[in-house]
């Protein structure tokens, strides 16, 4: 509607001072918007038939802030199949598990930011402290050996891998404590592995490659509370992306 694409433009040349001016002239078939920065042009809209079509699918319209708002209840999700893997920091802290990601429900409104991970460095604390805390057990239990060789051989027997020619190795050619520090990710990670986590590394443990997911966008109108998941980056970029055409889909639809 006419109505919309002014408030659209009305908004964009308050926020950004290039432009001279941005008008809504009538393009036939779409609501085109014309602009002066230097020299004048002229940007093509969506076609008016197209974009009522983009609005019934999604149940859009803008409000008086000039904003895309509507409800996932009438929403297409052409598309939205993405896998999650499971991670233990979502049990912790109450978060949504895999291993696949819903789809949000309720109202949404399109704008504002995203306000990143409220749980990730409280999440990798807790695992430095429990790498740290064995690294520090096997410091203290091989204390007694004579010589550093020593020491680190008995750290890997206590560990059971004594007899594994890469540890063996490790010990002719690393430090104690670099030793040790493996030893205590090892021990993280084999913790985790023989408690529902099978496949994940120390690394995907520690976050390393992973991010907190909103399952409703922030900028969609989505909150922190029961709506936050880790999932690997991998997973995460395309969910993003995702979004990102839907908002744009959203946005050419409402000023046509």
């Amino acid at each position: 509607q006419k109505q919309d694409a002014e408030k659209v433009a009305a908004s964009v040349k308050g926020r950004h001072s290039v432009f001279k001016m941005l008008r809504v002239v009538d393009g036939d078939d779409s609501w085109d918007f014309e602009y002066e920065v230097n020299p004048k042009n002229k940007y093509k809209g969506m076609s008016k038939k197209k974009a009522a079509k983009v609005l019934q699918k999604y149940d859009a319209k803008l409000n008086n802030a000039g904003k895309v708002t509507g409800t996932f209840g009438k929403f297409d999700w052409t598309g939205y199949k993405f896998k999650a893997t499971k991670h233990p920091g979502n049990e912790k802290y109450g978060n949504i598990q895999g291993p696949s990601m819903p789809q949000p429900t309720g109202k949404y409104i399109i704008g504002g930011k995203t306000p990143g991970s409220p749980h990730r460095d409280d999440w990798i604390a807790k695992m430095g402290d429990k790498r740290d805390k064995k690294t520090n057990q096997l410091l203290k239990a091989v204390a007694k050996e004579k010589t550093e060789k020593d020491k680190k051989q008995k750290a890997i027997d206590l560990m059971g891998l004594g007899s594994d020619p890469v540890w063996k190795g490790r010990v002719k050619s690393k430090s104690l404590t670099q030793i040790t520090t493996w030893l205590g990710q090892l021990f993280v990670e084999e913790y985790y592995q023989t408690n529902g986590y099978p496949n994940l590394t120390f690394e995907d443990v520690n976050l390393h490659g992973w991010d907190e997911h909103h399952i409703k966008p922030a900028n969609w109108g989505g909150v922190n509370q029961g709506n936050l998941m880790f999932l690997r980056r991998g997973e995460h970029i395309p969910n993003t992306n995702w979004w990102n055409g839907r908002r744009q889909l959203l946005q050419a639809a409402l000023t046509a």
